[in-house]
């Protein structure tokens, strides 16, 4: 059944530029807790490029990003104006909606229904698009992003960027003989003052293993007199100077059956708030979004067989987490 000549017009005042953002701007914040944290409103670049330049990653994560697989660098001009671009690969969803369901709409005259139906899908999909993009910027806590990505003719490929690598220390032993604060104290201590080494040490969060967590819980309901503790809606303040935030956040790959922790149960990752890079959105390659950085977009494409409207989202992000001035440490 095609599409009725009132049906493309909805759709295409829908999905119009000015339309679709004031539908996005009134629709709920999605939950992307590491993405706000890591990267919140004042660290988010929207590049008019589909590139992004190495040397601007590099300005941001202190180290030259290594494009593993999925996408492709290139070397854009000569001599002292040679620039190497990173091609960001889009993340895609896709909704239908059938042209019976639509068309019925149309005859019975429910055009509010068709607003809201459109509004449903979009929020459904940049939802799923915040949730992938949370797992990127997880994944960029470890300087490695590894994300399949769909090719060109079908199928999937991995889409691997290493960011670069966390300052990494010795391991400290808070097992069974660590048994005082003082003991605490002198490990977190030990990673603070690498944490300063890396030049980024304004606003210093200790993103804190589920294991190394709840020894840290032990050894403050242990100690005697007065605990230099000052809880908190992240976590706790220990001795007025480390503040740390448990992280038992975990990610799942599409695909896969198993969960990936975002912080190794017995690990404590430090990083600077203040100077955790940048979130770039690289321009879409969306006629009807003007080929804009928005980080997210959506569109119709009518289908003949089956007959309806395939919705397709898309957004460019990389995240280009400072690693290299961030320090990992073994607590367990």
């Amino acid at each position: 059944m095609p599409l009725s000549t009132t049906l493309n017009g909805r759709l295409n005042a829908f999905f119009n530029l000015r339309n679709f953002v004031d539908v996005l701007t009134s629709l709920p914040k999605p939950q992307t807790p590491m993405t706000d944290l890591l990267f919140p409103q004042s660290k988010r670049k929207q590049k008019t490029s589909p590139y992004i330049a190495v040397s601007d990653v590099k300005s941001e994560t202190g180290a030259v990003p290594v494009i593993l697989r999925g996408t492709k660098s290139y070397a854009v001009g000569q001599g002292t104006k040679k620039a190497e671009l990173i091609e960001v690969q889009p993340l895609t969803m896709s909704s239908f909606i059938s042209g019976a369901d639509l068309n019925n709409l149309i005859a019975l005259g429910d055009v509010d229904n068709i607003k809201a139906k459109l509004v449903e899908i979009t929020e459904n999909l940049r939802d799923r698009t915040a949730v992938s993009t949370e797992v990127l910027v997880c994944q960029s806590l470890s300087g490695k992003i590894e994300y399949p990505a769909s090719r060109e003719g079908g199928g999937t490929d991995a889409y691997v960027v290493e960011i670069g690598k966390s300052v990494a220390m010795s391991a400290a032993n808070l097992g069974p003989a660590a048994t005082s604060l003082g003991d605490l104290q002198k490990a977190l201590e030990g990673q603070f003052v690498e944490q300063q080494k890396t030049g980024c040490a304004s606003d210093v969060r200790f993103l804190t293993g589920s294991d190394v967590y709840g020894k840290i819980v032990e050894l403050i309901t242990k100690a005697s007199g007065n605990v230099p503790v000052q809880w908190t809606d992240y976590g706790c303040i220990l001795f007025g100077k480390y503040k740390i935030m448990p992280l038992s956040n975990t990610y799942t790959l599409p695909g896969a059956s198993s969960a990936t922790a975002v912080i190794d149960a017995k690990y404590i990752q430090t990083v600077d708030l203040a100077n955790t890079g940048k979130m770039f959105y690289a321009a879409l390659d969306e006629l009807d979004a003007r080929l804009r950085p928005l980080p997210f977009w959506a569109t119709h494409i009518p289908s003949r067989d089956p007959s309806g409207v395939k919705i397709l989202s898309s957004s460019k992000p990389l995240p280009a987490f400072a690693v290299s001035k961030s320090v990992t440490r073994k607590y367990l």
